[in-house]
């Protein structure tokens, strides 16, 4: 049904797809072909980094692992450029463990998706429109468990999600690992990257250290394209639809499918302004501004996303 439901959106509501993939090179971690390693020019200790390490892995990944181990006062970051379609929707996901001798100090982790490539030698974070997954031991609970020894888990299900808003629009905290880039994005070349440092109170300073192992790094473009050998016919009692469209606030949603069915309003930033389980055929926006919206609506492995405007 699945597939039925994506043939009959792209027909009768007209969405444009490209074919699901993933877009990230060797986001399994078992070789560092893709992928760029520096450490920040500033800090005096450098570690090591080894690609299809298997002495300890993440749970949530599979085979070798992403191992970053260093000491004092470092930062590593491992990245690879990525190409983005703007007014698609992406899976941002991975696992990490925490695979350090002694519980962590002054220390930080993050995964971040960037419109800038990280200048070599520098301490490189997220910037404005950036996304990323952070945590560290300063952090309030629950973020600040990256300091015990042995957790385990995935960036999507521990970490700190977020769009860096900049100025006066404000950084937006992100309750899913899908994320929408707005058809206005006009930069197509993005980066992946992982980041792991500490600073201790001196360089050199071996009782501040870790050992850090990353694994499935994956960004998946969820767009799909319907398979050609589907007879539309068979689908004639099956319905998707969104109207009216411009609203005045009231939505109204008609579908058949039997799977629950989210959904997820982004404004024109790419900020997520609301967000909920459709639970009966009407979503109220009255209480959002005028103006162009983007309703993403995912129903099992399917995410569809319609422009609209509110008046």
């Amino acid at each position: 049904m699945k597939k039925f439901l994506l043939v009959l959106v792209m027909t009768m509501i007209g969405f444009a797809y490209s074919i699901a993939q993933e877009l990230i090179v060797n986001g399994n971690m078992q070789t560092e072909a893709s992928w760029i390693t520096f450490w920040r020019s500033d800090a005096p200790d450098v570690g090591t980094v080894t690609f299809n390490y298997t002495t300890d892995v993440p749970a949530g990944g599979s085979g070798g692992c992403l191992s970053i181990n260093s000491f004092g006062q470092s930062g590593a970051h491992v990245y690879q450029g990525v190409t983005i379609t703007p007014g698609h929707t992406y899976s941002f996901t991975g696992a990490f463990k925490n695979s350090s001798i002694n519980e962590l100090q002054s220390t930080w982790v993050e995964l971040i998706l960037s419109r800038t490539e990280p200048p070599e030698g520098s301490d490189f974070t997220a910037g404005t429109g950036d996304y990323i997954y952070a945590m560290n031991v300063w952090m309030d609970p629950p973020y600040d468990t990256l300091k015990y020894v042995g957790f385990d888990g995935t960036f999507q299900e521990h970490f700190q999600f977020k769009w860096v808003g900049g100025g006066s629009a404000g950084d937006s905290i992100l309750t899913t690992s899908n994320l929408y880039i707005p058809d206005t994005t006009s930069t197509p070349n993005w980066y992946v990257v992982i980041k792991a440092g500490c600073w201790a109170d001196a360089a050199g300073d071996e009782s501040v250290s870790f050992n850090l192992l990353f694994d499935d790094i994956s960004l998946w473009d969820l767009a799909q394209d319907p398979p050609p050998a589907i007879d539309q016919s068979t689908i004639v009692n099956q319905f998707f639809g969104i109207y009216p469209n411009p609203s005045e606030g009231i939505v109204n949603i008609s579908f058949s499918d039997e799977n629950s069915i989210t959904y997820t309003v982004y404004n024109t930033l790419g900020m997520i302004v609301k967000s909920g389980s459709l639970e009966s055929t009407k979503l109220d926006f009255g209480d959002l501004s005028k103006g162009l919206y983007y309703l993403t609506l995912a129903s099992g492995t399917i995410t569809v996303t319609q422009k609209l405007i509110l008046k």
